[in-house]
C-alpha cells in the first residue's frame, strides 16, 4: 500500500503472493503536526503506497539515478541466483503478454522473463454490485499492532479468475534462502485492477499511519501496480521463512496496453508502507501467515509478544506494516512496528483431489 508522509502502503502494491502483491505508496504532502496511529502465503501481495511528506524540514529527494539504483539493488539478490538467460516466450494467447522492466534488466534475467500483464478482458474488477460492496468488513489482528484483515474483497469467482490468469502467465518454482515456492509477477492495469481493488478496501484502512522518524505521518494513496504472485504446494515443505517486508517505490505499466514496467512511476514521491496480502485460495490445511516476536538476529516488532497465526480466507486481504526501508543502502532504523512473519507449510486437506489444494 502506498502512502504519503502525513498519515497508508498493496502492492496493491504490490505484494498476489499468489495473492496480489505490491505495496501502498504516498506522495509528498506538507504537514504541520506529527502523524499518529498506526506484504505471505500463496496469493497476490501488492503493497500499499503512501506519500512522503515533511513536517518542518524537507526530506532528501533522491535523484532519478539514485532511485533506479535503489530499485536495482533491491532485486540484486534474486538476479544473482535466478536464471540470467532470457527465455524464448511462445505465447499463442494475445490476452496476455510479457513485460520488460526499464533499465539494464531488458538484456535478460528473471526480471526480463518473470513479468507479465493482461488485457482488461481477462480481469476487470470495476463492476461490482451494491450488495457485494456492502459485504466488505474488517477485523483487527489481536497481538500485531496495525495489522488488519479485510474480508470479501474478491468473490470466489474473481479469485478463481485471477488464479487462472496467473497460471496462464506461468509460475516458476524456486528454492531460495528464505523461501521455497513458485512465483510470477503481474504488472496489472491500474484502471481495471489496481484502482478498483484499492477502492474496495480503503474504507477499512486508516487514513494515516506513523512514519519511522516519528516526525511525519504517512497518508495512504493507493496500491502498487507490481503484483507479486506466489503459489505454495500442499507438500508440507514449501514455505516463506521468517522475514520482514521492506518497502518499494510505486511501479506500474508504462501505458494502457503497454509492455514496459516503470520501476518508479511517481518520481520518488510514493513508496509502500503496508503489505497487502490477498488470499486467492483456502482449500488446504496449514499455510497460515504467522507473526513472531522480533529477535536480535532477524529484527521485527517487539510489540508482538507471542506467535499469532492468521488463517488464509479466500478473497480476504491481510495488511500489516513494512519496514519503510528503500533498498539495501538504506541504513536508517526500520519502522519498529514492522512484524517478523512467515508463511507456514501446508498439506492437502482431506477430500481434496491430487493436484489440488495449492495456496495462492
Amino acid at each position: 500500500v502506498m502512502g504519503s508522509r502525513s498519515i497508508l502502503a498493496l502492492l496493491l502494491l504490490a505484494s498476489c503472493q499468489c495473492a496480489l502483491v505490491a505495496g501502498f505508496s504516498a506522495c509528498s504532502w506538507p504537514l504541520r503536526s506529527a502523524g499518529s496511529g498506526l506484504d505471505a502465503s500463496r496469493g497476490c501481495a501488492p503493497r500499499l503506497l503512501a506519500w512522503n511528506g515533511a513536517a518542518t524540514t524537507p526530506l532528501h529527494r533522491a535523484s532519478a539515478r539514485e532511485r533506479f539504483a535503489a530499485a536495482r539493488r533491491g532485486a540484486a539478490g534474486m538476479v544473482a541466483v535466478l536464471p540470467a538467460q532470457r527465455e524464448i516466450l511462445v505465447n499463442a494467447d494475445d490476452s496476455i503478454w510479457p513485460v520488460l522492466p526499464e533499465g539494464e534488466y531488458e538484456t535478460g534475467s528473471y526480471f526480463a522473463t518473470g513479468l507479465w500483464t493482461a488485457s482488461e478482458e481477462r480481469c476487470d474488477l470495476r463492476e461490482r454490485s451494491v450488495e457485494e460492496e456492502q459485504e466488505v468488513y474488517s477485523e483487527t489482528i489481536e497481538g500485531v499492532a496495525g495489522a488488519v484483515m479485510v474480508h470479501k474483497v474478491l468473490s470466489d469467482a474473481e479469485c478463481e479468475e485471477v488464479v487462472r490468469l496467473t497460471e496462464d502467465f506461468g509460475y516458476k518454482e524456486y528454492n531460495l534462502t528464505k523461501n521455497t515456492h513458485a512465483t510470477v509477477t503481474w504488472v496489472a492495469s491500474r484502471e481495471a485492477v489496481v484502482e478498483p481493488l484499492y477502492e474496495r478496501i480503503k474504507k477499512s484502512l486508516p487514513f494515516e499511519i506513523p512514519s519511522r522518524d516519528h516526525e511525519n505521518g504517512r497518508q495512504i494513496r493507493g496500491l502498487n501496480g507490481r503484483l507479486r504472485c506466489y503459489r505454495y504446494q500442499p507438500d508440507g515443505a514449501q514455505t516463506f521463512r521468517k522475514h520482514l517486508d521492506d518497502s518499494f517505490f510505486s511501479s506500474g505499466i508504462d501505458k494502457p496496453g503497454g509492455s514496459r514496467m516503470v520501476w518508479d512511476d511517481a518520481d520518488g514521491s510514493i513508496s509502500s508502507v503496508l503489505t497487502f496480502l490477498l488470499y486467492l485460495s483456502d482449500d488446504f490445511d496449514g499455510g497460515c501467515t504467522v507473526f513472531h516476536p522480533g529477535t536480535d538476529a532477524l529484527g521485527g516488532s517487539t510489540a508482538v509478544k507471542k506467535p499469532v497465526s492468521v488463517r488464509p480466507i479466500k478473497g480476504s486481504v491481510l495488511c500489516f506494516y513494512q519496514t519503510q526501508r528503500l533498498g539495501s543502502d538504506d541504513e536508517k532504523e526500520p519502522f519498529e512496528l514492522a512484524p517478523l512473519h512467515e508463511g507456514s507449510v501446508l498439506t492437502r486437506k482431506e477430500g481434496v483431489k491430487q493436484g489440488g489444494g495449492a495456496k495462492y
